[in-house]
């Protein structure tokens, strides 16, 4: 009988691990940065070959808020890592930046700064 409970309770300890990996699988996905649609402007970063690829999008909030500007520069301490890029296109950054990277964005009117705003870099959707 006593093999018997051994059995039965490293079957039950065995259950309650993967159970619990489980759980801390789903709660490490749940904490990674998600891109909230309702933000008047978002920032994104992904990996890429060389560098990193980040985008900056405007929401129609963010349209309204931040009116005229067509261009934006991402700057991580006080340095760009872009060029001056159309607002919603895709280019490529160096040095190397990451998701949850707290960055500034200058938001650009005729080339010249009309807002800065920071923020932390999301995922941004993988190249397929």
């Amino acid at each position: 009988m006593g093999n018997k409970i051994n059995k039965k309770t490293i079957s039950i300890v065995a259950i309650i691990v993967i159970i619990l990996a489980i759980a801390g699988i789903f709660y490490v996905k749940s904490k990674e940065s998600k891109v909230d649609a309702s933000a008047p402007i978002t920032a994104t970063v992904r990996k890429a070959s060389f560098g990193c690829v980040v985008n900056v999008t405007l929401s129609d909030a963010g349209k309204k808020q931040y009116k005229d500007v067509t261009k934006y520069q991402i700057y991580y301490n006080g340095k760009a890592i872009n060029q001056k890029t159309v607002i919603g296109t895709a280019t490529t950054a160096f040095p190397i930046r990451k998701e949850n990277d707290k960055v500034a964005v200058k938001l650009l009117k005729s080339d010249k700064v009309a807002y800065s705003v920071d923020l932390e870099l999301k995922k941004g959707e993988e190249v397929k």
